[in-house]
C-alpha cells in the first residue's frame, strides 16, 4: 500500500484521502455504539478506512508543497518542513488525545462517557475532511473534472 502513492495522479489521491477522512466518523461512531458486533465491525474498519490518510497525505502535501515552491534550493527545505509539521501533528494529537480524553470523562462535573466521546471524535475527523477537501479546493477539482471519467 505504501507504493500506491506514486502511481496516482495528485487529483486522483486527494479524492482518495477526502473520502477516506469522511468515511472514518462512521467508524468512530461504529465503535462508541451500545452494540458488540457493531464494535467489532468499527473496530475492523478502523485498520482499514483511515489508512490511505496515513499513508498518502505525506506525499499529497510534498508534492503540493513542490509545485508552490518549485525553486531547487527551497524544495529539500520545504520538503523537510512538511515532512516535520506532518510528523509533529501526528504526535500533537496524539499528546492531546490523552490529556483531554481522561479530562472529558471524569474531569467535569457532568461526565459524558465513551459514547459521547466518541461522537465529538467523529465530529471533530468530519470537520477536518471537510477542511482537506475545501481547503485543497477539492471542490473546484471536481466541477473541472466533471465532464471527464475522474470519479473516487
Amino acid at each position: 500500500a505504501q507504493y500506491l502513492p506514486r502511481h496516482y495522479t495528485l487529483r486522483r489521491q486527494h479524492g482518495i484521502i477526502s473520502l477516506s477522512t469522511m468515511l472514518t466518523p462512521i467508524v468512530v461512531l461504529l465503535i462508541g455504539s451500545n452494540s458488540f458486533p457493531s464494535v467489532i465491525l468499527g473496530i475492523a474498519l478502523q485498520g482499514l478506512l483511515p489508512s490511505p490518510v496515513w499513508i498518502m497525505l505525506l506525499p499529497f502535501m510534498q508534492e503540493q508543497s513542490a509545485v508552490l515552491f518549485p525553486h531547487p534550493t527551497m524544495k529539500r527545505r520545504v520538503n523537510d518542513l512538511t515532512a516535520g509539521m506532518y510528523n509533529s501533528f501526528m504526535v500533537l494529537g496524539q499528546v492531546v488525545g490523552y490529556i483531554i480524553g481522561p479530562l472529558m470523562m471524569v474531569g467535569s462535573e457532568k461526565q459524558h462517557g465513551f459514547a459521547r466521546m466518541t461522537q465529538i471524535v467523529a465530529l471533530m475527523i468530519f470537520l477536518q475532511s471537510l477542511m482537506f477537501y475545501f481547503g485543497t479546493k477539492g471542490y473546484t477539482r471536481r466541477k473541472k473534472d466533471a465532464t471527464s471519467s475522474y470519479s473516487f
